[in-house]
């Protein structure tokens, strides 16, 4: 499995950790180009499709309790 490909089925997975790789960031953007490039898909697809099933959650705050 390649870097782009590992890092992308873990954004996936886990929400806390999808919520840095806003579809609007830099990483983001590189990670999907370069994973649509080695699997030969057509880039706009692949993005739509995946940012489709992306969940999004707000790390745990601890300072935030404390308030």
């Amino acid at each position: 499995m390649t870097l782009a490909a590992h890092l992308l089925v873990r954004i996936a997975r886990d929400p806390r950790l999808a919520y840095y790789f806003d579809p609007m960031t830099q990483s983001m953007e590189i990670l999907t180009e370069q994973y649509a490039k080695e699997k030969g898909l057509v880039l706009e697809d692949f993005r739509r499709e995946y940012y489709g099933k992306l969940k999004f959650e707000a790390p745990h705050c601890r300072e935030c309790e404390s308030n």
